[in-house]
């Protein structure tokens, strides 16, 4: 048959290389399907650890922002207090003060009132 036809054999050659490339070829593509899969895999279970950990984060975040108003509106409350617990002391003060004040005052104008008494009934006399 290589006497008949030499052009056969060079086919049935160009053939075998081209068989020998394509089974090579395949032999890759499975290759990286096989990784191109893999990598899927992994970058899913990637993500999902990702969505978790943002998930985490959130929440962290959301309890220690609620954790540190509740700190500032409770040192802000105690502020407070200690400043209305000052004013009603002064105001207590400034009450009993007055009273005094008021007391004398009054004790003042019944003396002067009594002085005055004692003047008018003299002069009637």
């Amino acid at each position: 048959m290589e006497a008949i036809n030499p052009d056969l054999r060079d086919l049935q050659n160009k053939y075998e290389e081209l068989f020998l490339k394509y089974v090579d070829l395949k032999s890759d593509l499975s290759k990286t399907q096989g990784e191109v899969t893999e990598i899927k895999r992994v970058s899913t279970s990637f993500s999902q650890q990702t969505i978790w950990q943002l998930l985490g984060f959130a929440i962290v975040m959301a309890s220690v922002m609620t954790g540190g108003i509740y700190y500032q509106t409770q040192a802000l409350r105690n502020e407070m207090n200690l400043r209305f617990e000052a004013q009603q002391q002064q105001m207590i003060q400034l009450e009993k003060n007055l009273n005094t004040q008021l007391a004398s005052f009054e004790k003042n104008i019944n003396t002067r009132f009594e002085d005055l008494k004692q003047e008018v009934r003299a002069n009637r006399k």
